[in-house]
C-alpha cells in the first residue's frame, strides 16, 4: 500500500506544475500582443503608406522648344503627378525656377484629373513664360516640389533636372522663320516660272518670227512673178489701158509687201512721202505717185487716159516694179562667204 501510494502521488504533482507552466506562458504570449502588436500593425501602416507616397508622385520639367530667336519667349512647364484624387497629395511649396540668360516674364497654374476604369490621376501643372536676356545658351536650373500626402505630417521634396535652350539672333520685323523660309521659297518659284516664261516667249517669238519671215519671203515671191506676169501681158496699147488699174493695185501690193505700207487706204501723197521716208529715190517716187493720181482719175471720174498720159504711166510703174523687185529678190537671197 506505501508503495502505491508513493507511486501514485509523484506523477500527480508533476502533471499539476506542468500545467501551470502552459498556463504562465499563454498569458505571456497574450500579454505580448495585447501590449505590442497594434503598435506594429501602425508601424507597417506608416511603412507603407510611406512607401507609396514616394512611389505614385512625380515630377518632371519640359520647354516646349530647343532653340529660339532672341526676341521670342519660351514655355517651362513643371508637371507634378500623383495617382488618386487632387486632394489626395497637397504640394506645400510649388516650384521656383531660377534661370540663367533668361527670365520668368509670367506664369499659371492648372489642375487636370484623368480615369481609367477605377483608377485615379491627378496633374497640376506650373507654367513659366521665359524670355531670353542675351545670345548663346540660356539655361533653367533645378527646381524643388515640396509636397506631402493627405493625413501625413512629414513632407518629401521631388527634384526636377536641368534644362537648357539655345537663343539665336532675333528675326527681322518679327517675321517668323517658317514664314520667310515660305516666301524665299515662293520667291524661287516665281522667278524660275518667270524665267521659263521669258525663255518661252523668246522660243515662241523666234518660231513666229522665222514663220513671218517665210511667209513675208513667200508674199514678196508671189507679187513679182504676178508683176512679171503683168507687165509680159502688156504688150500692145489696149492690153496697157485694160491692164492699168490692175497694175496700180498689183504696185501698191507690191510697195505693202516690201514697206509695210497701208496700200489700200493710203492717198498718193502719203504713200509718195512714205515712201521717201523709207528711202526709196525720190524720182522713182515721183513719177509713181503721178500714175497713181492718173489711176485715181480714171477710177473714179470714169477719166479716158490720153496716149502720153498711159506711156508714161507705165514708164513709171515699170521702173517701180523693177525697183521693187530687185530689192526683193535681192533679200530673198542667201549670203556667201
Amino acid at each position: 500500500m506505501r508503495f502505491e501510494g508513493a507511486t501514485s502521488t509523484k506523477p500527480m504533482t508533476t502533471m499539476g506544475r506542468s500545467t501551470s507552466v502552459g498556463e504562465a506562458q499563454t498569458r505571456r504570449v497574450r500579454c505580448w500582443q495585447e501590449r505590442y502588436l497594434p503598435w506594429l500593425a501602425f508601424l507597417v501602416l506608416i511603412a507603407q503608406v510611406t512607401g507609396d507616397a514616394h512611389r505614385v508622385v512625380q515630377v518632371e520639367a519640359s520647354l516646349d522648344r530647343q532653340s529660339m530667336p532672341l526676341d521670342r519667349t519660351a514655355w517651362l512647364t513643371i508637371t507634378v503627378r500623383w495617382d488618386g484624387a487632387t486632394d489626395a497629395v497637397e504640394v506645400v511649396s510649388a516650384p521656383e525656377p531660377k534661370c540663367r540668360n533668361a527670365a520668368v516674364v509670367s506664369s499659371r497654374t492648372s489642375d487636370e484629373i484623368s480615369a481609367s476604369g477605377e483608377s485615379q490621376q491627378s496633374l497640376r501643372r506650373y507654367q513659366y513664360r521665359l524670355k531670353p536676356d542675351t545670345l548663346g545658351m540660356a539655361y533653367v536650373e533645378p527646381a524643388s516640389v515640396v509636397y506631402r500626402s493627405k493625413g501625413e505630417p512629414s513632407t518629401h521634396t521631388l527634384t526636377t533636372n536641368r534644362l537648357s535652350l539655345k537663343v539665336l539672333p532675333g528675326e527681322e520685323e518679327g517675321t517668323p522663320m517658317a514664314v520667310r523660309v515660305s516666301v524665299l521659297i515662293l520667291a524661287t518659284c516665281a522667278l524660275a516660272g518667270l524665267v521659263i516664261y521669258v525663255v518661252r516667249s523668246r522660243v515662241v517669238a523666234g518660231e513666229r518670227e522665222e514663220e513671218e519671215e517665210e511667209e513675208n519671203a513667200s508674199s514678196q515671191r508671189e507679187v513679182c512673178r504676178q508683176w512679171q506676169e503683168l507687165e509680159q501681158a502688156a504688150g500692145t496699147r489696149e492690153a496697157e489701158r485694160t491692164l492699168f488699174p490692175q497694175s496700180l493695185q498689183l504696185i501698191r501690193g507690191m510697195v505693202a509687201v516690201e514697206h509695210s505700207t497701208p496700200w489700200k487706204t493710203a492717198s498718193p501723197e502719203e504713200l509718195a512721202r512714205e515712201l521717201l521716208h523709207r528711202g526709196v529715190p525720190e524720182d522713182t517716187v515721183e513719177s509713181l505717185r503721178r500714175a497713181l493720181f492718173l489711176g485715181d482719175r480714171v477710177k473714179f471720174a470714169n477719166y479716158e487716159p490720153t496716149h502720153d498720159e498711159l506711156t508714161e504711166a507705165w514708164r513709171a510703174l515699170r521702173k517701180t516694179g523693177s525697183y521693187l523687185v530687185v530689192r526683193m529678190t535681192k533679200e530673198d537671197e542667201p549670203e556667201n562667204g
